[in-house]
């Protein structure tokens, strides 16, 4: 309690100090007051499109994410719940160790509360499932508990395989056993009732029965839905299970320290080199690299491209396709059964919107800016930002084909409106980029990190306003089937402009010699 109360005394102190952290705290508020007006006021005229069911899967591929990336870190180097301050100075404090890891667990509740964030803003989608802001803040609570479970996982899983191949070999078995009978028994199910299956699917016990991941969705859901003894019998197992992870990693040896260190320096050392603008040394790792080819092709900034399409090779023998994006893909192919229609698509391409400006941020021609080889190549600094960006482009195009192509087929939605969707969803990721830079070249700080994420929110939410209220006006004055295409349409075309006038207004962020990697 020292600790925390020390922190938020600090905090405040902060806040005192700097004004600029006082305009953060207040656009969060704001953030979820927008959230919970917006939600109030269309309560009334909510279209029930979907029934709360169909959330079921949907938030269940959410939360499978999460629980892959834990299992692949506990099987590296573990989860970080601390900071390296913890490690100087807690850790060798005479602090008993269950209240140090307690610790590192509220510390860890409010990071997944950042993390999950964003699902304050979907309450216009999730309206469609006829959930209100109370069941938002129901799905953001099992979020952040489930998050805090997989981190304990996680922990588990690298004490456990640590320098164990063999260990290392039956938790990846396990971690995919646990949903093989789930598997098994949707193909069984659409092969024999087709269509039909998905009703089958969502009431199985086997969908809710599935650890971890099973127990948070149909907790929530079942909360949602007022099944009050339902909801939080499945959301106690879930923290029950965590009580475990929690208990193990107590009493299992007498000093856990050791295996969260590993991923606390780890974390440490990457954001300082990225402080630092040590591009290289930030993105390093232990995995083996094969080399297939070597060379450069193009001439001038085109090099840039060809440049990032062997890294992407080199560390992929697939080039785009990674697991990430194979898994993501079969999650979403998978919820487009459980949608109908032109509503259908239009729903997976706000999600995958806001994936994207999560995801965008890492993309190999931000990350170009931190060397010193872009700004030595003798050309027009508006063609090196354009051809630095074209592989992260190609990679956005190929997405949205396995995204977005695919699902609307499933959809049975018609040509127009499904290349309509892409197109809209790849003019966004590139307005995304162009936003960054322009943060870049005006503020010399990448919005889309740390905690500038939260203003990096309102400034997309603020492009996308424009053209957001011109597909409204479109849709409603228009009418008729082609309506929604024709409101996409406007959309993406202001998507390209707002780009476009970014990446003129950003061009001479090549020349901002106030960057990291010069201060450096």
């Amino acid at each position: 309690f020292y600790l925390f109360r020390t922190s938020l005394k600090n905090r405040i102190k902060a806040v005192i100090h700097k004004p600029a952290k006082l305009v953060l705290y207040l656009l969060v508020f704001a953030a979820i007051g927008g959230a919970l007006a917006t939600t109030l006021l269309g309560s009334g005229q909510m279209n029930h499109a979907y029934p709360t069911s169909y959330l079921l899967p949907i938030y269940f591929a959410f939360l499978l994410l999460f629980y892959g990336l834990a299992v692949q870190k506990g099987l590296s180097s573990g989860d970080t719940i601390f900071e390296m301050s913890d490690v100087n100075l807690l850790f060798v404090s005479p602090v008993n160790p269950r209240a140090t890891l307690l610790y590192g667990l509220i510390r860890m509740a409010g990071m997944s509360f950042f993390a999950g964030f964003f699902l304050l803003f979907q309450s216009s989608t999730l309206a469609s499932f006829g959930v209100g802001f109370d069941g938002v803040l129901i799905l953001f609570g099992a979020f952040i508990l489930a998050t805090i479970v997989f981190t304990l996982l996680s922990l588990v899983i690298y004490s456990v395989t640590n320098g164990r191949p063999r260990r290392k070999r039956t938790v990846r078995i396990l971690a995919v056993a646990v949903f093989v009978p789930l598997l098994i028994y949707t193909v069984f199910q659409f092969a024999a009732h087709g269509s039909m299956a998905t009703g089958i699917i969502i009431q199985s016990p086997l969908l809710a029965a599935t650890p971890l991941v099973g127990w948070a969705s149909a907790g929530a859901i079942a909360l949602i839905q007022g099944s009050m003894a339902a909801g939080l019998a499945w959301l106690g197992l879930l923290a029950a299970a965590g009580a475990v992870l929690f208990l193990y990693i107590l009493f299992s040896r007498s000093d856990y320290y050791e295996d969260v260190l590993v991923a606390t320096e780890t974390s440490f050392e990457r954001k300082r080199a990225a402080a630092e603008g040590d591009v290289q040394a930030a993105g390093s790792t232990t995995a083996k690299v094969k080399v297939t080819k070597t060379g450069l092709s193009g001439l001038g900034p085109q090099v840039l491209f060809y440049k990032h399409m062997r890294e992407t090779f080199r560390k992929n023998r697939f080039g785009f396709f990674s697991l990430y994006m194979l898994v993501a893909a079969v999650i979403i192919i998978t919820v487009s059964f459980f949608l109908r229609d032109s509503l259908g698509l239009l729903t997976l391409v706000q999600i995958l919107m806001w994936m994207q400006v999560f995801m965008i941020g890492t993309g190999r021609g931000l990350m170009e800016l931190y060397s010193h080889y872009i700004y030595m190549i003798p050309a027009s600094p508006f063609q090196k930002l354009i051809w630095s960006n074209m592989e992260m482009m190609l990679k956005i195009v190929v997405e949205s084909v396995l995204f977005l192509g695919i699902p609307a087929f499933i959809l049975g939605s018609s040509p127009a409106l499904t290349f309509i969707s892409m197109l809209a969803y790849i003019l966004f990721s590139l307005l995304l980029l162009a936003i960054n830079f322009l943060s870049l070249r005006w503020t010399q700080a990448n919005l889309s990190q740390g905690l500038l994420l939260i203003v990096y929110f309102f400034v997309v939410i603020l492009f996308m306003i424009p053209g957001l209220a011109a597909a409204m006006a479109v849709f409603y004055l228009v009418g008729g089937p082609a309506a929604m295409v024709i409101a996409l349409g406007a959309l993406s075309a202001w998507e390209l402009a707002a780009a476009l006038i970014c990446f003129v207004l950003s061009r001479q962020v090549l020349h901002n010699c106030d960057m990291p990697t010069v201060k450096k």
